[in-house]
């Protein structure tokens, strides 16, 4: 079940897009018509995708519909974490990507998916970093529960075990 009312991009209609230079007030439930999590996978990949887009915004990197919203879509849970509304060079990044949601829109792109995007280079290996962080992690996880399973009982163990860690 859906968090927010969401919207195809096949649905998506100029009339129904923020304004230009909308404040955040008109521009939250708009990005709350696509679900980011869902699109790509989880939030953590959600995340990798839309601070790759910040990271890159001197250089405006041109996004796919579905990327775009889902940049939007991550940037007002950004927002809601932050408990503010977004301002400064966060709010310009905002504004960039509702238009180029609009020009998707005005140009008829419905689809969103099997555009081309320059920005899919640069998105890659930060989703590969997060994805080999995520393994190490679990396997991090794993370890401290046979730990707790099992603790050390011998000091070789002890010695052994703090050799393992480093």
């Amino acid at each position: 079940m859906p968090l927010f009312d969401e919207v195809a991009n096949s649905d998506l209609r100029a009339q129904g897009l923020p304004r230009p230079m909308a404040t955040w007030d008109e521009i939250r439930p708009f990005a709350h018509t696509f679900d980011g999590y869902e699109f790509w996978g989880s939030a953590g990949a959600c995340a990798v995708v839309a601070n790759t887009a910040l990271s890159m915004r001197r250089e405006v990197p041109q996004l796919s519909l579905n990327e775009a919203r889902g940049c939007l879509f991550f940037e007002a849970r950004r927002a809601k974490w932050a408990a503010r509304p977004p301002g400064g060079v966060l709010l310009v990044h905002i504004h960039v990507l509702v238009e180029q949601i609009r020009a998707k829109v005005d140009a008829g792109v419905a689809d969103g998916g099997d555009e081309p995007s320059l920005f899919r280079a640069h998105y890659q290996d930060a989703m590969a970093a997060h994805s080999e962080r995520e393994a190490q992690e679990a396997e991090e996880e794993r370890e401290r529960a046979e730990l707790k399973a099992n603790p050390p009982r011998k000091l070789s163990e002890i010695r052994e075990w703090v050799s393992r860690q480093t």
